[in-house]
């Protein structure tokens, strides 16, 4: 019997055990379940158009929950309510999204001006309108389109969830025409052209002004009934070009251009030429080419030709074509000492070395001028460029001003208009900087003539040479020392009323300074702070 107990104790001992075991386990798994449970959100509402993803719903941050296959495809631009199933850990939770959409649309309007006859929708007054959800727009009542005096219109925009956004803007319908097409080429439109009935109007915008051999769009303000409109003159070109070709021959590696082929053309707008397919530059021999013209409104025109290649060896010549001798301090235009020649029509590419050239100091440097064809061959020249003090005298200015005078008068011209014409060639040659060197009225004039820049001293030692060569009499004068010199001629004419001013230098203002007399050039230093106040004791009576 004592043994039966102590088994049976044993056994009680075990299931006790047990059941200690799986209650732990179950409290424990509940405990899971419960913290599981309550880490979830079961409700998320969130406002159209904001995006939203699992940890919306998350109490704590989990990077491996996600929503399952079960769960709707949520649309945010879409308000309802949507059944979603996020998978955490082991468990399955159940939850609801609310989309809601609870904000108005924003919107701009704008007014429209419309031709009689024309109509519109509500989308036509509508801009730049702003709402997550999907939106209608509408009239609050339909606008009258023969209405010819200006009405107000009411719109509404409403969204998904029917909120509701209205403004006001204005409709004008016109007896003028919004837009006017005309061909290229046309005459200028008459201001019947802009109406669409009978009526007295007016254009205001200078209508010879515009080119009509181009296509495009013109701003003309039309006036009708005391009101001004905005119509867009539309220049169109609708007529195909007429062009003939010719065949060509050049060279391989030289691309060739599909306008060489053209001999001739017509249209009234520019053309361009293209090819309809790109020939092959790299076979020897004859090919077939199509040539497309095409006009500014994109007509375009097909002409076949032959193109024949053949291979290039032979080298661009170089040619020196004038002295290349210059003054310290001049600029250099290096190309303008060659010319360069070749068999191919190209023009060859040439490449200039003037490294070693120093235009501020005396010497004779090289330069080297290579010259390249578009098949690759090419050729080297060397130039000795002289750099030297500059050294004038008046024989060599003399010879300059001659030369131009030779050109600007002629012997049957009164003395007037000997000088004007210099005064006009001084003015129209000689560019103003606010420097040069002061003294030597001969470099003066040189400097004036070969570079056509300097300042004042420039003008008047210039205007000096040039119009004692011309036989007009004349003499210096200048400003009485104040903040700055400044320096002009006197001259006489011998038309009996002796001395005149005569000044070339350009001024901010504009004025033309020639044969002023003494009471005019007054008036004008004392306005524009004392510029030609002058010693009247070191010069003759001035008129």
């Amino acid at each position: 019997m004592k043994k039966d107990k102590k088994n049976t104790l044993k056994v009680c001992s075990k299931v006790l055990a047990f059941c200690a075991v799986c209650t732990l386990v179950l409290l424990s798994f509940f405990g899971i379940w419960y913290y599981e449970n309550n880490s979830i959100y079961k409700i998320c509402r969130v406002e159209a158009g904001i995006p939203v993803s699992v940890t919306d719903f998350l109490k704590k941050a989990d990077e491996k929950a996600v929503f399952t296959d079960e769960s709707d495809v949520i649309d945010t631009t879409v308000p309802g309510e949507y059944h979603l199933f996020i998978k955490k850990n082991f468990f399955e939770h159940a939850c609801t999204l609310y989309i809601e959409d609870t904000i108005a649309p924003e919107f701009e309007v704008k007014p429209l001006v419309l031709e009689y006859g024309q109509t519109c929708t509500a989308e036509d007054f509508v801009s730049n309108v702003q709402d997550a959800t999907q939106t209608t727009i509408s009239f609050v009542g339909e606008p009258d389109f023969t209405l010819t005096t200006p009405q107000e219109i009411k719109i509404v925009v409403s969204d998904a969830a029917n909120n509701i956004t209205m403004k006001e803007t204005q409709l004008s319908v016109s007896m003028v025409v919004t837009k006017l097409q005309i061909e290229a080429g046309s005459n200028k439109p008459l201001a019947s052209d802009f109406l669409i009935a009978p009526g007295n109007a007016e254009i205001l915008t200078d209508l010879d002004a515009i080119d009509y051999t181009h296509t495009a769009t013109h701003a003309v303000e039309v006036k009708l009934d005391e009101k001004i409109y905005s119509v867009d003159l539309e220049i169109i070109d609708t007529i195909a070009p007429v062009f003939t070709v010719s065949d060509y021959s050049g060279y391989t590696k030289c691309k060739p251009n599909a306008e060489k082929f053209v001999v001739s053309a017509n249209d009234v707008t520019s053309l361009t030429y293209s090819f309809e397919t790109e020939p092959d530059s790299t076979t020897i021999g004859t090919q077939d080419v199509t040539i497309i013209a095409t006009d500014e409104g994109g007509n375009q025109t097909k002409q076949n030709a032959k193109l024949t290649l053949a291979e290039d060896n032979e080298a661009p010549v170089i040619e020196f074509i004038k002295d290349a001798t210059l003054f310290i301090g001049d600029s250099v235009s290096y190309k303008s000492y060659v010319k360069v020649t070749d068999n191919c029509q190209d023009e060859p590419v040439l490449s200039i070395d003037s490294a070693n050239v120093n235009t501020s100091q005396t010497g004779t440097y090289t330069v080297t001028y290579t010259a390249t064809d578009c098949s690759g061959n090419s050729t080297s020249q060397t130039m000795d460029l002289i750099v030297r003090e500059r050294a004038y005298s008046i024989d060599e200015v003399n010879a300059l001003v001659d030369d131009i005078l030779s050109r600007i008068i002629t012997d049957d011209m009164t003395q007037k208009e000997k000088a004007r014409a210099i005064f006009d060639y001084i003015k129209g040659h000689i560019g103003y900087v606010n420097h040069s060197e002061k003294g030597d009225y001969v470099t003066a004039a040189y400097e004036g003539l070969t570079t056509g820049r300097g300042d004042c001293y420039v003008y008047a030692s210039t205007s000096k040479i040039m119009l004692t060569r011309a036989g007009i009499t004349n003499m210096d004068i200048e400003k009485i020392p104040a903040k700055s010199m400044h320096y002009w001629n006197l001259v006489d004419i011998g038309d009996g009323w002796g001395w005149y001013h005569f000044d070339t230098t350009p001024r901010k203002d504009g004025p033309v300074i020639f044969l002023w007399d003494n009471t005019k050039m007054l008036e004008y230093s004392n306005a524009h702070n004392k510029s030609h106040n002058y010693d009247p004791s070191r010069y003759p009576v001035i008129n």
